[in-house]
């Protein structure tokens, strides 16, 4: 999809947007295969796919380990799962990094 979003429900990307999406009070999670190619301005964000811009994430913001990161992040609390890909990627905000899971 190519063009700009404004949400007023929460957001599941499973394919590509090109463009920005908003949303306000709203949550956007990019899935493991997603890609977005643009600015996301939500309450709160769940990427584990690729994204191509700043995200802001409000409240907070989760990168996966599948993520694949390029641009800015910034939310008040920003967890990053072990793993994850951030090239090029400036980080603001409370920055927590996730703990190694145990195999059994």
């Amino acid at each position: 999809m190519k063009g700009e979003l404004t949400l007023d429900e929460d957001l599941i990307v499973n394919g590509t947007i090109i463009g920005s999406i908003s949303g306000g009070t709203r949550r956007v999670s990019v899935t493991t295969f997603a890609k977005v190619q643009g600015n996301v301005h939500t309450a709160s964000a769940e990427i584990a796919g690729m994204m191509d811009g700043d995200v802001s994430g409000g409240s907070n913001l989760l990168l996966r380990r599948t993520a694949q990161l390029n641009g800015t992040l910034s939310a008040d609390s920003v967890v990053v799962e072990q793993g994850t890909n951030l090239e090029n990627v400036v980080l603001t905000g409370r920055v927590t990094c996730g703990p190694k899971k145990q195999r059994p």
